[in-house]
């Protein structure tokens, strides 16, 4: 009896896990299929449907829609959502240096429109030979070969410049160094002419449009520009010259001031 007992025990356990293993088996089974499911639409999706039918393009002021749909490679047919804003702004920037970003906005089934912003002229390095204008995320927009005016210009920090392309620094201590001088500036609310850091033992500014600064060697730059920007404050609107900080330290505070006639 109980032999009998203990073998329907076994048959009973042994039947439970054969039922176990095929609902586990039937989990897999369905998932995979609803995973393959979902890997067909996304292949159909990214393939076959939603073809491009109506492509339009708006935003800028420099160049016209004509132009931002040509420099895309985006072409009636292709699929509406195969495409990426940032592929797709890497290739427009290429040609069309002066648009900053760009929006897609998809509509069903078919239409897409391109919404671009354009790129403001921040600043302006100097290589040796012309003058490159970039944005203010370092993106080259133009080259000249007189300064532009209303935009600063950087002397002296080594740089590789090529329109439609990022802005090189073949050392990234003139690039920390320049942007260190720009942002202390800034927070300072002066207005910025031109950085010189050609020799760094002696970096000149030309702020207001009407003082030459000797700022000397890269220490207690913010330090030295807060100074700076006090002695500005202070000194009448009709008067120019040179300033001369570079012997500022935590210990000597002392700028001077020598009028000259403002060129």
């Amino acid at each position: 009896m109980n032999k009998k007992i203990t073998q329907d025990e076994f048959l009973r356990k042994r039947a439970a896990r054969q039922r176990k293993i095929r609902k586990r088996r039937l989990k897999i089974f369905f998932t995979l299929f609803v995973i393959f499911l979902i890997g067909l639409s996304v292949i159909l999706c990214l393939t076959v449907f939603f073809p491009i039918e109506n492509l339009t393009a708006k935003g800028s002021v420099l160049y016209k829609a004509e132009e931002i749909i040509k420099a895309s490679d985006i072409e009636l047919g292709d699929n509406l959502f195969a495409l990426t804003e940032g592929g797709t702004l890497k290739k427009i920037k290429a040609k069309l240096p002066y648009v900053e970003s760009l929006e897609f906005k998809r509509t069903l089934p078919d239409s897409l429109m391109i919404t671009v912003k354009d790129a403001d002229e921040y600043a302006c390095y100097f290589d040796g030979k012309a003058y490159y204008t970039v944005s203010k995320s370092g993106w080259v927009l133009k080259k000249e070969y007189e300064p532009p005016e209303n935009i600063f210009t950087v002397k002296g920090a080594k740089v590789d410049c090529k329109i439609g392309a990022a802005i090189v620094f073949k050392d990234e201590e003139n690039r920390e160094l320049t942007e260190r001088i720009v942002e202390s500036l800034s927070d300072e609310k002066l207005i910025i002419n031109t950085v010189d850091i050609t020799d760094k033992l002696s970096i000149v500014l030309r702020v207001d449009g009407r003082f030459n600064v000797d700022l000397g060697t890269a220490n207690y730059i913010p330090e030295k520009i807060k100074h700076l920007a006090s002695m500005v404050e202070n000194i009448p609107e009709e008067k120019a010259g040179r300033i001369n900080l570079s012997m500022w330290t935590n210990t000597n505070t002392q700028g001077t001031f020598v009028q000259e006639t403002n060129e």
